[in-house]
């Protein structure tokens, strides 16, 4: 989930979007507390959703674009789960020396 990053060191499961001051804590019965205006544990339960309808993919596939762009897929088919890999910064596929 892009944004999202996970507090390790917490007891239970914690997953915060920093950047929209959110969070969601997940408590060891599955009861979720969020705060924050970015709706966290929805998020995940949607990217858990599409890759059950995915078929449950144990394989992901990364994929090089001749432009350089990066992308990870996995599954088949309709349902297929796609995504861009945000670039580095400082990357060559940014402003100088950046080649078509």
């Amino acid at each position: 989930m892009p944004g999202l990053v996970r507090d390790f060191s917490a007891e239970r499961l914690t997953l915060i979007a920093p950047r929209e001051d959110s969070w969601a804590v997940v408590g060891p019965d599955g009861d979720v507390e969020e705060a924050g205006s970015r709706p966290v544990w929805d998020e995940v339960c949607e990217v858990y959703a599409r890759w059950e309808r995915a078929g449950r993919p144990e394989e992901y596939r990364l994929e090089l674009a001749c432009d350089g762009r990066q992308y990870i897929t996995a599954g088949t088919g309709r349902d297929v789960l796609a995504w861009e890999l945000p670039t580095p910064s400082g990357s060559i596929n940014e402003g100088e020396g950046a080649r078509g």
